[in-house]
């Protein structure tokens, strides 16, 4: 620990932010104003420097000020704010913390609760233990055009240093909210399959984690899965990370079996990465946020469309930390939809087949129906071949019908601060939590 950690300089309160989805609070050392004492990211060091003594210089003027797009607190809202807890420590990232100290710094000898385990795996084998250690290279992208943006640190968790309580605990997981969006996937695929220029499109898979990874499970064989989880568990973290950690293991062999054949890529990201949090102190802060490749990327690699899935009871609007990115998306020309899985309903009319011969039975469709379910791609006015019968326009609207993404000032600046405490006397871990180097860590 540096002399700055040390000196055990008081924090006070920079600026405070309530947005649903990004509560929390932002903690400034009054003494650690040089680049000399200042422990900075390695990526950006000189930056985050200057920003700091430029800050303490403007907020010695006791103003409000607008900075790089991140409100800081004026001197007096800082003293309005006295009631709000003091700490000692040094402001640093959690991810950083838990590299240099252990997986599960701070956790107080807490442990991993396994909800929903289970035993096996989706093709019914048991946990191979082994292969925890080979999960980030063997989920890289098949395809390698998308290997530049897979951020396999989450999977590096398992080979981290003091990671034993995760090791030791360790349990594949698989809940009834999987199974639905593993059917829901099932549908999707079945979509995605009669495309036409499917090499034109890509889709952003935005559900809770463990939902996220049986979502793209399903999706396998017609798209290439693209991970981006960008944070480690923690017994105390606020994203619950070893879960999506287990779901992955339990759809394993399905996204390593995968064929390298060109596919549409789904990036894959766990919602809970802006889970709500206030500081609270036996609670540690690893969130983060999401990182896609650029509308530039994108281009370069012939993507003209992009699908956004989100949960059945999401508002029809991006998380704040993909506000900037869909809105260049957008201005490049490159179309974004939404798909709300609110959409695929349980519907009875399901064909006759080889595996089915007598045409009964339940199964997932766009609209509850079969057919409405073809309909799918004249609603997002994307060309399609033709599916097994006529398609009928649903009786009612879709969801997000009307969305186009809309540049929201509040997001910057709330992702701008997420996530930054303070460690060090009587503090838990904050985060920012990216992979430090950017893609990949």
């Amino acid at each position: 620990m540096s002399d700055a950690a040390n000196s055990k300089v008081p924090f006070q309160l920079q600026v405070g932010y309530d947005q649903d989805e990004l509560l929390g609070a932002r903690w400034w050392q009054d003494g650690l104003a040089e680049a000399t004492t200042f422990q900075p990211r390695t990526r950006g060091a000189s930056m985050d420097a200057s920003r700091r003594s430029a800050l303490k210089v403007m907020l010695g003027l006791g103003g409000a000020v607008l900075a790089g797009g991140v409100v800081v607190a004026s001197l007096a809202t800082r003293r309005a704010n006295r009631s709000q807890p003091v700490d000692q420590g040094i402001d640093q990232a959690s991810l950083e913390l838990q590299r240099a100290n252990g997986l599960d710094f701070g956790s107080n000898s807490a442990t991993f609760a396994w909800t929903n385990a289970t035993p096996t795996t989706f093709d019914d084998q048991p946990l191979d233990r082994s292969t925890l250690s080979q999960l980030a290279t063997q989920l890289q992208p098949a395809d390698s055009s998308w290997l530049p943006f897979y951020v396999p640190t989450l999977f590096q968790a398992l080979t981290a240093k003091g990671n034993d309580s995760l090791l030791n605990t360790f349990q594949m997981v698989r809940s009834p909210t999987m199974a639905t969006a593993w059917r829901r996937g099932e549908a999707v695929r079945e979509l995605l399959e009669h495309a036409v220029q499917a090499s034109k499109w890509a889709l952003v898979i935005d559900l809770p984690g463990p939902e996220s990874v049986a979502f793209a499970a399903a999706l396998v064989p017609a798209v290439t899965p693209v991970f981006v989880f960008a944070n480690w568990p923690h017994p105390r973290g606020v994203v619950p990370a070893h879960l999506t950690l287990g779901a992955v293991m339990h759809f394993r062999s399905r996204f390593v079996d995968a064929p390298a054949t060109r596919k549409p890529p789904a990036f894959v990201l766990a919602r809970e990465r802006l889970a709500p949090y206030r500081n609270e102190p036996d609670r540690f802060d690893n969130r983060y946020v999401a990182k896609l490749p650029s509308a530039r990327d994108l281009q370069t690699l012939g993507i003209e469309r992009i699908l956004y899935v989100v949960p059945e009871d999401a508002a029809a609007v991006e998380l704040d930390d993909l506000n900037a990115r869909f809105v260049e998306y957008r201005t490049a020309k490159i179309e974004v939809q939404m798909l709300g899985l609110g959409d695929l309903q349980l519907g009875t009319d399901k064909p006759k087949d080889a595996a089915n011969p007598g045409g009964t039975g339940s199964r997932y469709y766009w609209g509850g129906s079969l057919l409405h379910h073809w309909w799918f791609w004249n609603h997002f006015r994307w060309p399609s071949q033709p599916g097994p019968v006529a398609p009928v326009r649903p009786p009612t609207s879709a969801f997000g019908g009307n969305y186009r993404p809309t540049t929201r000032g509040s997001a910057a600046t709330g992702i701008a601060l997420l996530g930054r405490t303070t460690t060090g006397s009587g503090s838990s871990g904050g985060s920012w939590g990216r992979s430090s180097g950017g893609y990949g860590g």
